[in-house]
């Protein structure tokens, strides 16, 4: 999917690096914020371009592919499908790939097949729901809708989690931007269910409110309390134990044969997959008259992005070959939000950008 960053990004990118550059000349100020608050599309206008991104999503699915790629029916969908079939009890079976995983999916998956039989289309229905939430949640500039909207797409078709877990980082962001203290605890409550790296992004939030704000979030920390307490109850007595913390997790940690390969490969490939647009897009959004501007969202990704790389660092999993299949779906998770955070103007104002000393 390399491509869809290169050739998609490229475009919304330039757009952004033009308005900011042509916003930094004096001279064509005026023009500047003219063309900024007019491609601001209304809302009708981006509610047409979701929809014809949901509708080429629907028509995009392809009988060989109406069961997802390798990750979808062997972790999310054929479990659903035994739960349907045999019972609750297969939540917890271990003849499943990665059966510590948290269970909200298949469980989705399996309510509506009760509800409307066993039919993949319910699995692509769903995927169709996420991606018309993405689409339809924030207010997105036009060009930010397009780079979001065309890349989801493609991991909508593959019935990924990733997706989900893109769905709830920008509603999570959405909500803070809003100042939704209790929605944004029960938001990242869902996502530690959606799958395990719902627990790096809820953590995440955490550190980064407690750095803006210089408090704890406590309306968002007891919403969120139940959810950390129902998981934990889960992978205890109910999930199987966690392949990350086999024996050796900790040399491997220390390894520096594997930080020699990590860091460069995740830095690398970042630049690669976002088209780099992620240091051109950072110091046109970030400095401003030589100063750094604080953008909590994208303080929200950089810390995830370092939870990313200690699952990586302690993985018993074969280390590249994990890392190639799957560290451009992590970026993925990232990408709704970061574009959003470096489309929206809200985000440098004066209550949500600050500049700690």
């Amino acid at each position: 999917m390399a491509h869809y960053y290169e050739h998609v990004t490229r475009f919304g990118i330039g757009i952004s690096y033009g308005e900011q550059l042509v916003y930094k000349t004096r001279g064509l100020r005026a023009a500047a914020l003219s063309f900024v608050t007019r491609t601001a599309f209304p809302r009708l206008n981006l509610l047409i371009i979701a929809v014809l991104l949901v509708a080429f999503f629907v028509i995009a699915v392809r009988p060989e592919r109406i069961y997802g790629n390798w990750d979808a029916w062997a972790i999310w969908n054929v479990k659903a499908r035994a739960v349907y079939f045999l019972g609750w009890d297969m939540i917890r079976s271990p003849i499943f790939h990665h059966p510590d995983y948290p269970p909200l999916l298949p469980i989705i998956g399996a309510l509506l097949m009760r509800i409307f039989g066993d039919t993949p289309l319910v699995i692509v229905a769903v995927h169709g729901v996420l991606l018309a939430i993405l689409l339809l949640l924030p207010r997105w500039r036009w060009w930010a809708l397009l780079i979001v909207g065309v890349i989801s797409v493609q991991y909508a078709l593959t019935q990924y989690a990733d997706l989900f877990i893109a769905v709830t980082l920008l509603a999570a962001t959405v909500t803070f931007q809003r100042k939704q203290d209790a929605q944004l605890g029960l938001i990242l409550g869902i996502s530690l269910f959606v799958k395990n790296e719902g627990m790096v992004i809820a953590l995440s939030f955490i550190l980064m409110r407690v750095l803006v704000e210089r408090r704890l979030p406590l309306r968002s920390m007891v919403v969120l309390s139940p959810f950390v307490i129902a998981l934990g109850v889960y992978k205890y007595w109910v999930g199987a134990p966690s392949e990350f913390f086999e024996a050796g997790a900790f040399q491997r940690m220390f390894d520096m044969s594997r930080q020699s390969l990590l860091i460069p490969y995740m830095i690398g490939t970042s630049f690669i997959h976002f088209n780099f647009a992620l240091p051109v897009v950072l110091l046109i959004t970030l400095l401003k008259d030589g100063k750094l501007r604080f953008i909590p969202p994208l303080v929200v990704c950089a810390f995830i992005l370092g939870g990313y790389w200690l699952i990586y660092t302690i993985t018993p999993l074969p280390f590249l070959w994990h890392l190639d299949m799957s560290y451009d779906r992590l970026l993925f998770h990232l990408l709704p939000t970061f574009v959003y955070a470096v489309s929206d103007r809200d985000y440098f104002k004066p209550s949500l950008v600050s500049n700690p000393r």
